[in-house]
């Protein structure tokens, strides 16, 4: 994606509005027509930042992952085991976009990696995230020793799976307990995973 000097007072603008529709509408119900209009810009000046509608995309989706995985290290200062770590880091996924619902909707593209003409470049924006989720991983795995047929990236693919479900089985106007009685499953399933089956594990 090509944008020129993304931090101009414009160019934010635009990507404001931009983040906005596809957040709202989605890439195909979103025009060029519609991010001008919203940013109150004319069409020649967003080319000017941006080469394709593709391109603006991208770039939206670019600064959903970036500031999530932004957000998530600023408020976690030491990842472990803990039961209160794992609520810890799984609240937060949701506070962001508590913060943020202009970003709900393309985190879900992100993971779905929609659409599926620009699966190639969603899915290298994505490994950002994935990136972030096995360097945290990789923290916890200090505590505990793998079993003899288990790999490190099978604990980081299950742990993304739960993740990114749990982001599309709750919104913002989720019901509190619904939310917390989720939070409270999905670090269980973590730390039985994380731990084994043991008597004494919860």
């Amino acid at each position: 994606m090509k944008v020129k000097d993304p931090t101009s007072e414009t160019a934010i603008k635009l990507i404001q509005s931009a983040t906005e529709l596809f957040n709202d509408f989605g890439y195909t119900g979103t025009s060029i027509n519609d991010i001008a209009k919203k940013s109150k810009l004319s069409k020649g000046i967003l080319y000017h930042y941006f080469q394709s509608k593709d391109d603006v995309y991208l770039f939206c989706l670019s600064e959903c992952i970036n500031n999530f995985v932004d957000f998530m290290e600023r408020n976690i200062s030491k990842i472990s085991l803990s039961k209160e770590t794992m609520i810890r880091v799984v609240e937060l996924r949701f506070v962001f976009f508590d913060e943020n619902p202009q970003y709900k909707n393309l985190f879900h593209n992100i993971i779905s990696g929609k659409p599926t003409h620009l699966s190639k470049e969603i899915s290298e924006i994505r490994q950002v995230l994935t990136e972030n989720n096995i360097s945290w991983i990789k923290l916890i795995l200090t505590e505990i020793n793998l079993g003899k047929d288990v790999l490190e990236s099978d604990v980081s693919l299950f742990i993304s799976i739960l993740q990114n479900s749990s982001t599309f089985l709750l919104d913002a106007e989720s019901d509190k307990k619904y939310r917390q009685d989720m939070i409270n499953s999905i670090v269980r399933l973590t730390i039985i995973f994380l731990n084994g089956l043991r008597e004494d594990l919860i």
